[in-house]
């Protein structure tokens, strides 16, 4: 029998569509109101994560923004209502760290370029807590800290990962993926239907923030991960059951055609050494 995987909402997961989004000194100011809430749990088949991450440019910000209102709100906006402000710095930040988590998981499942990602992954996760209200105590993050204790590493991260063996490097993704915190936001709902007590397993988001990063968990709880092409970098979904390394026909053709000149250029040099050689000939011997 295959399992089905069922996205469920449950309790308040409502959260808001900007009206107008503006870029100045440096902050997204969003201006919203109550009258236009969506779920964040049932956003997910839109796919905003990816969305997010396909964001280059301040303007691609603000109209995601638009669509999906700011990542978060604080208790005093929630109360006066239809103003946020976040500086463009906190999204670049989240979307740093969306971005590593996301291959980050790949890498562990493919065996390649781990110690690339599980730096970036951690050096992500940091810049990312110092945004948060709740700072690092030193230079490193919980996660990070906790890790350095489970495997027993007394000097720099980067270090050990260098000279970790592969298995080490394995073992070492595998923990930090366990202990990070991508979907801590399971709750139950406990109502009445039909006169009877009903219990309702779900997820409990309370802002875009939380959403994305859960999204990223959903995909691999669904089998669906994102991809990042070997070309362009850009993350997409795959269409089809075959596994895909390029996000478009363009890239693809794009790499065929560098692989190509290449290769003519080996045969042309290796062709030109053997016509030396024969047109040099045996030297006479004196």
């Amino acid at each position: 029998m295959q399992l089905q995987h069922h996205v469920n909402a449950i309790g308040q997961g409502g959260w808001p569509r900007g009206l107008e989004v503006t870029a100045q000194n440096g902050q997204l100011i969003c201006r919203w109101t109550p009258n236009r809430i969506y779920d964040l749990v049932e956003a997910y088949s839109r796919s905003p994560h990816l969305q997010f991450l396909k964001c280059k440019t301040d303007q691609q910000l603000a109209t995601f923004v638009t669509a999906w209102g700011p990542l978060r709100l604080t208790p005093e906006e929630w109360s006066r209502g239809g103003l946020a402000s976040i500086p463009i710095s906190s999204y670049r930040i989240v979307q740093r760290w969306l971005k590593a988590s996301a291959n980050l998981i790949n890498a562990f499942k493919t065996s390649s370029e781990e110690v690339h990602w599980l730096q970036e992954f951690l050096s992500a996760e940091f810049d990312l807590r110092c945004d948060s209200p709740v700072k690092p105590w030193g230079d490193v993050s919980e996660l990070e800290s906790m890790f350095k204790v489970a495997f027993g590493i007394n000097e720099d991260t980067a270090n050990w990962l260098q000279r970790a063996a592969s298995r080490s490097i394995s073992d070492a993704t595998a923990f930090v993926l366990s202990v990070t915190p991508f979907a801590a936001h399971a709750g139950l709902a406990c109502t009445r239907k039909r006169g009877k007590p009903h219990i309702e397993a779900g997820w409990r988001l309370t802002t875009l923030e939380q959403a994305l990063s859960w999204m990223v968990w959903y995909d691999e709880f669904n089998q669906h991960s994102l991809i990042f092409c070997q070309e362009c970098f850009e993350p997409f979904r795959s269409t089809s059951a075959h596994p895909r390394k390029y996000c478009s026909a363009e890239c693809g053709h794009r790499v065929a055609a560098r692989n190509w000149r290449r290769k003519d250029l080996r045969t042309k040099r290796s062709r030109d050494v053997r016509n030396r050689k024969v047109t040099d000939g045996p030297r006479k011997a004196r």
